[in-house]
């Protein structure tokens, strides 16, 4: 679990084994976006302007510009 600001927001972004990458509000507790990454995730972490995510085979990279 970690913040991101994305387009001026900040979310919060999780992932899970069940391979997706959640985005949530944190003021409603509500899911703004899933994306499905087709492996389990094991860390999220910001990373200037992007999104790092951790899986046991290997890193993305996505950037926050690309999100909606």
């Amino acid at each position: 679990l970690c913040t991101v600001t994305i387009h001026g927001r900040e979310l919060l972004a999780s992932g899970s084994d069940d391979e997706t990458v959640r985005l949530w509000n944190p003021r409603t507790g509500t899911v703004v976006t899933s994306m499905p990454i087709h492996h389990a995730v094991v860390a999220v972490a910001p990373v200037a302007n992007a999104l790092a995510i951790g899986f046991k085979s290997g890193i993305l990279v996505i950037t926050t510009d690309l999100a909606n």
